[in-house]
């Protein structure tokens, strides 16, 4: 379990000797604008920096994003190096300013998002994933309200369950040929959805996938309902 030095009243350095930082270790801390973690940790748990969200610059631990720093930019690029976009790497504070429009850049590098890497970022109106990644992960993108459009690669073949819960703005998404797997709630409430394309593929819609769309139409999707 991790311990803590503080050097300044925002930064904090990790004893050398720690192996391991457990589960939400670091969650919310709002005032936090620094961290150094020694070589000597082998372990990082899920979201444990979490609402970290005065971070100065982004944290990234062994080719893993854990925090993305607070930014200005109306552009995000993921930086060069990252191999995996953390749970909760975004999620929540970071990112959640309505008032400005806010594109993700995501490299061919990165071969994993954690689940709910952009869960509630309010700014955020469009991604496209890289051909790299093969999955969507649970939670990823629920909740941004701002969100219009999402580019989905070939390369991916499941869309974990709430992917896309309560992406009130997201008009239409076409699901590639190789996706076999629809989670449960994975579009839920997506209600300016007026269009969506599942392939032949999908061999797995689970509950209540589209419910709450109020905008589509269609019967021929599998589990639907308003």
């Amino acid at each position: 379990m991790a311990k803590q030095n503080r050097t300044k009243t925002n930064e904090i350095v990790i004893p050398p000797g720690t192996k391991e930082i457990r589960d939400y270790a670091f969650n919310e801390r709002d005032k936090m604008t620094s961290v150094v973690i020694p070589d000597s940790v082998t372990e990082i748990g899920g979201s444990a920096f979490a609402g970290c969200n005065s971070l100065a610059t982004d944290l990234v631990w062994k080719g893993i994003l854990l925090r993305a720093a607070r930014s200005n930019s109306e552009k995000i690029v993921i930086p060069s190096g990252v191999t995996i976009i953390g749970r909760g790497a975004f999620s929540d504070g970071c990112q959640a300013d309505v008032t400005r429009q806010i594109r993700v850049v995501i490299p061919d590098t990165v071969t994993s998002i954690g689940d709910g890497a952009f869960y509630n970022c309010g700014g955020l109106i469009s991604v496209e994933l890289p051909d790299s990644i093969t999955a969507i992960g649970a939670q990823t993108f629920s909740h941004c309200t701002a969100l219009t459009s999402i580019v989905i690669p070939d390369s991916v073949k499941t869309i974990g369950d709430q992917a896309l819960f309560g992406c009130t703005s997201l008009n239409s998404v076409v699901i590639p040929s190789g996706v076999k797997e629809i989670g449960s709630f994975a579009f839920c409430n997506c209600s300016c959805l007026t269009s969506i394309a599942i392939p032949d593929s999908v061999t797995e819609i689970g509950e209540n996938a589209f419910s709450g769309c109020t905008g589509l139409n269609s019967d021929e999707i599998p589990g639907y309902t308003h």
